[in-house]
């Protein structure tokens, strides 16, 4: 198992501090994110996969994209930028961001910093991140995912700019064959 798949399960095991708590994932779940442990290389599409909760048979539905373009943000090697889309019939939908390697920069007592999302040619937009409980702070949780889902459904390209510890703002780009297929 890859770096970058042991740091997607550590994130599977943490829930956003939102408004409501949100529960980790089983590990049914867990499987299904294995989907991350193989990168496509020439071009990146949104890879699904569907589970279901082995304690109430509900179903929990999974999308990852992993960015075209790699940085080095101070650690082991260059790291590579993942957004991971989870629902889930007791918490809705959940949008996480994750780094293979990284520190995003977040603000020590709210635990919360912006990124700018540019869905296509549009206008950047600021999302409300938080880090996640008990994690190295290589993965963030947007608090209004709904938003983030909507345009990621209506576009190809995805920029993502996020502050890191000690390397500033950086920009990842996705950039996918189709747009999200969200729940269809």
């Amino acid at each position: 198992m890859n770096n970058s798949v042991a740091v997607i399960l550590l994130l599977m095991f943490v829930s956003v501090s939102c408004s409501n708590r949100q529960s980790a994932p089983n590990v049914e779940e867990l499987v299904a994110m294995e989907l991350v442990e193989e990168s496509r290389p020439g071009y990146n599409i949104w890879d699904y996969k569907t589970s279901t909760d082995e304690m109430d048979d509900s179903k929990v539905q999974f999308a990852h994209l992993q960015s075209e373009n790699a940085k080095d943000l101070g650690y082991f090697d260059e790291s590579r930028m993942h957004i991971i889309i989870r629902h889930r019939e007791d918490n809705g939908d959940q949008v996480f961001i994750n780094v293979d390697y990284g520190t995003f920069d977040v603000d020590r007592r709210s635990e919360e910093t912006n990124v700018k999302v540019r869905f296509g040619k549009g206008d950047p937009i600021s999302f409300k991140v938080r880090s996640l409980i008990g994690d190295d702070r290589s993965s963030v949780g947007l608090l209004k995912p709904s938003k983030f889902i909507e345009m990621a459904q209506k576009s190809d390209t995805i920029l993502i700019e996020a502050p890191f510890f000690r390397k500033s703002n950086q920009v990842f780009r996705f950039c996918t064959k189709d747009p999200l297929n969200w729940r269809n």
